[in-house]
């Protein structure tokens, strides 16, 4: 379940830091001074072009924000307020702690007990975008008091976060793909563990491909079909199948993955009724029953030029492989 995150960002502090780190980037480097190298290489898988957008709260008084932080993973969603609205979100890419790097780019505050702290409960993020949701219309959504504001760092219920997503247009789906299984067989976890760190690794997985491969991208094109759409409609997919994926293929994020869309594309490839011959045209294979899947097919995808291959010299051996394997022999031209 994806849960949301609620940011005040009224106040000078937090206005300075949403434009230091949010709207600008904080380079990786500087990361590896302060943090463990796991969470360095981490960082570097999910942002690879070295550029992280950073954004933390405070333990709090008496540590009452901690348990809070501690609720959210990769490819929870953040939203910001000030002006009486949400006006930003983000989607979660990596969760950490670190009072020395926070210290580093945000520096120290005293708090009202005289207490100094700094705002160590860290974040990296991407896919931000623009919101413009007035508390009148935030407060009925998450239940909560009309006069509501958001004065502290919040995390939504299930329930909650679920409502404002749909608001939003981000559904569960856009964050959780439909291979949990495969992670299921890497991961060595007791069995009251397991869903939430499964679904957690697939968040963080999918939200990085979509990052590598979309930027901050608000529309962007089905590299099968070449519509252009909101990315909300788009899936990171896997060229090759993610199972038969080594490790170090899995990692080689702009060659083994490709922008679908959710309204035909993706279904078709996955299951082998569409796929990308060695030219780089996409064709449909005569085995998809006649309806309205084939006519889609043959209508809108029947020899494209596949937009990753010809824009991504490393793709071709990963579409190679499954129209070897997987795409579904006799091809309508």
């Amino acid at each position: 379940m994806t849960l949301v995150a609620l940011q005040p960002a009224a106040n000078s502090a937090s206005r300075k830091h949403f434009a230091d780190t949010i709207e600008s980037s904080v380079q990786i480097e500087m990361a590896n001074r302060f943090l463990p190298s796991e969470t360095v290489e981490e960082l570097q898988t999910t942002h690879p072009s070295g550029e992280l957008r950073l954004w933390g709260a405070k333990p709090g008084e008496s540590s009452q924000q901690v348990a809070k932080w501690s609720r959210l993973r990769a490819g929870d969603y953040m939203a910001f307020a000030a002006g009486g609205k949400l006006f930003a979100g983000a989607v979660i890419t990596n969760v950490f702690r670190s009072a020395e790097f926070a210290r580093q780019i945000w520096g120290d505050t005293t708090t009202a007990n005289g207490h100094t702290q700094t705002w160590e409960l860290m974040f990296a993020v991407a896919q931000i975008e623009a919101l413009d949701v007035p508390y009148s219309t935030l407060n009925p959504l998450i239940e909560r008091s009309p006069r509501a504001n958001v004065q502290e760092f919040a995390v939504l219920s299930e329930k909650q976060s679920a409502s404002l997503l749909r608001y939003l247009n981000r559904e569960e789906s856009s964050y959780e793909e439909a291979s949990i299984a495969d992670s299921l067989q890497s991961l060595t976890l007791d069995l009251d563990e397991t869903d939430r760190a499964v679904i957690a690794k697939r968040r963080l997985e999918q939200s990085t491909l979509k990052a590598t491969l979309l930027g901050r991208a608000s529309l962007a094109g089905c590299d099968l079909c070449g519509e252009i759409i909101p990315v909300e409609f788009l899936t990171a997919a896997h060229i090759k199948r993610r199972s038969l994926c080594s490790e170090i293929e899995r990692r080689q994020l702009t060659a083994v993955a490709m922008l679908n869309c959710r309204f035909g594309c993706d279904e078709l490839y996955g299951k082998g009724y569409v796929g990308v011959d060695a030219s780089g045209k996409v064709r449909v294979s005569d085995l998809l029953p006649a309806g309205a899947a084939r006519n889609y097919a043959i209508e809108r995808l029947a020899g494209n030029d596949c937009t990753a291959w010809n824009t991504r010299e490393e793709t071709r051996t990963f579409y190679n492989f499954h129209w070897e394997r997987d795409f579904r022999r006799q091809v309508v031209v």
